[in-house]
């Protein structure tokens, strides 16, 4: 190995071990424990010992060092839960650190810093880890589980042959956008449930709002329809149809990313004008009223597999549509459907288009998205008016109407 190359690996070694140690102190020193394996230096030093026998030419070498460490770890541990004082935090990290020698001098200096903060990470995250595990239900873990084996297992496997000629997407692409689509939710949704359990209203709206929009704007306007200041109402209504532009460029962006690009420039300038009108009516809102606001949950758990299964069928729907609306009406036919879908669900519409075997102009599909989501914001403005509380209501359905017409005249000129 080059000798600069060398000197860099080894300081990167010493900083990465001397790091660990002092976290761990820290740890210890927080947790009250006294009585702990190794100090600062002791890790420093294991740091290099894993790193100069990594540099020796026999495999064995390393080996037999990292089999002596385990020995000695083993048997303090041995002698600790025999005096009841039982604890591997210590001695795990040992052996980690043992590995960042090696990791040095074979993979970039990224991954190793990547390394070192990650253990330190799950290091000083006991009370929240601990939490998360109290709080996740066995369900759930069950319904993860099945979603990574479908996703990461079958979808692999399946034929990436078209299914017919009325039916223009293969079963992998249908079950890839399922994959995607439930992914991003499944993001929102944890970051509602367990990152920001007890968000205010205006959170709740913007994260929702990732997760569906419509169905967010749908619950905050059932659920506040008596309660809440009227204005802090109203940013939570509109929060959702903004964010409802990031998700579509997120979904947009994994099948196309130059139509993607196409679309951003507009979706982000819609998304920050209504995601900032939602923030100047809450800023108006008193302190007392926000804390007393009702914090509504919208969402079930995306990856169950109803709900997926459910989202398969809409897109093969909408597939089936748009090559009917496009051999039928080629100008007006996805035009209309998009309409529709607008009012309905646009997601499987949108995916099921950018997933043609007969790809459809990239400016057509632009023209679909922008219909689409316009006709999304005046359903929400409707969802505003008849099931939010009037004051509002009537405000939330005016900028939402203004958004929606704000896109549609962008198509005009």
């Amino acid at each position: 190995m080059d000798a600069s190359l060398l000197l860099s690996a080894f300081v990167l070694t010493l900083a990465m071990s001397f790091l660990v140690g002092l976290a761990l102190r820290e740890y210890y020193v927080a947790q009250e424990h006294l009585d702990y394996f190794g100090s600062v230096r002791t890790y420093t030093f294991i740091g290099m010992l894993g790193f100069g026998l990594y540099q020796l030419d026999s495999d064995l070498t390393y080996g037999a060092g990292l089999a002596g460490l385990a020995a000695f770890l083993t048997v303090y541990y041995w002698r600790k839960s025999g005096a009841a004082k039982p604890g591997m935090i210590g001695m795990l990290t040992a052996l980690l650190t043992y590995l960042i020698g090696p990791l040095a001098l074979t993979v970039p200096a990224w991954f190793v810093i990547l390394f070192v903060v990650s253990a330190l990470f799950v290091l000083n995250a006991k009370e929240r880890i601990r939490t998360l595990s109290e709080t996740i239900t066995q369900r759930e873990v069950v319904t993860l589980a099945t979603f990574l084996t479908l996703a990461g297992v079958v979808l692999p496997l399946l034929p990436r042959e078209t299914i017919a000629p009325w039916l223009p997407l293969t079963p992998y692409q249908i079950w890839l956008a399922v994959v995607v689509s439930t992914g991003i939710s499944y993001a929102s949704y944890l970051l509602q449930s367990f990152v920001f359990p007890r968000a205010g209203l205006l959170l709740t709206g913007i994260i929702g709002g990732l997760y569906s929009s419509t169905m967010t704007t749908y619950v905050i306007a059932r659920r506040t329809r008596d309660t809440g200041a009227p204005l802090e109402v109203t940013a939570a209504l509109i929060a959702p149809s903004g964010m409802m532009y990031v998700r579509m460029i997120g979904l947009v962006a994994v099948f196309d990313r130059s139509i993607a690009l196409q679309v951003a420039p507009l979706f982000l300038a819609l998304s920050a004008l209504t995601v900032v009108v939602a923030w100047l009516m809450w800023r108006r809102v008193p302190a007392i009223a926000r804390a007393a606001a009702p914090r509504p949950t919208a969402h079930r758990n995306p990856l169950e597999l109803s709900s997926a299964a459910l989202f398969a069928v809409l897109l093969v729907v909408m597939a089936v549509a748009a090559r009917y609306a496009m051999d039928t009406w080629p100008d007006m036919g996805l035009h209309t459907l998009a309409m529709i879908a607008g009012v309905t669900d646009i997601e499987p519409f949108v995916l099921s288009l950018l997933q043609f075997r007969d790809p459809v102009p990239p400016a057509q599909i632009v023209e679909v998205l922008v219909i689409a989501t316009a006709a999304n914001n005046l359903l929400k403005a409707l969802c505003a008016l008849v099931f939010a509380r009037r004051d509002a209501g009537v405000r939330a359905a005016t900028v939402l109407v203004a958004v929606a017409l704000l896109s549609l005249g962008y198509l005009a000129f």
